[in-house]
């Protein structure tokens, strides 16, 4: 079945994607990024496609428009993988804000980040707990000073 169409079914049922109750124990559903990712006061909508982009003959499995704000990732891949095609175009949002402080071969950059971050993720659920738990320990305190906490 196309993503779309799941997408529109679990959205007709109001089945929220990623909590654990979502779908019947028979029917487990892969995670499903989200729409939309804030990040220094831009809302960035992120779609997932059916067929792969390309650029300069290159099959692409994600690209950021950085003008309209759209991040696009390519689906009916693993999980894992989408997962770091996402981190590696957050990296090019990142820094595409980095002016003279920019790599000067920001894709092999962002590439080999994106990769690692995702693999300390994959060898340390326990990190991400930690860093889920800090995020909700710090929107619920009362004087967050978000510049702080980078």
């Amino acid at each position: 079945m196309p993503i779309k169409q799941v997408l529109t079914a679990l959205d007709e049922q109001e089945i929220k994607l990623g909590t654990p109750s979502a779908a019947p124990d028979f029917f487990a559903l892969p995670p499903f990024p989200p729409r939309k990712l804030q990040h220094g006061g831009l809302t960035f909508h992120v779609e997932v496609l059916e067929q792969p982009r390309s650029s300069n003959d290159e099959k692409c499995y994600g690209t950021c428009d950085f003008n309209k704000r759209i991040i696009e990732l390519e689906g009916n891949r693993p999980s894992d993988a989408e997962a770091t095609t996402l981190l590696h175009e957050l990296l090019h949002v990142l820094f595409s804000k980095a002016g003279d402080c920019k790599p000067q071969d920001e894709e092999q950059v962002v590439r080999m980040m994106a990769a690692g971050i995702m693999d300390w993720f994959l060898q340390n659920p326990s990190l991400i707990n930690y860093l889920s738990a800090v995020v909700r320990y710090c929107s619920n305190e009362p004087t967050t000073n978000k510049e702080n906490h980078q």
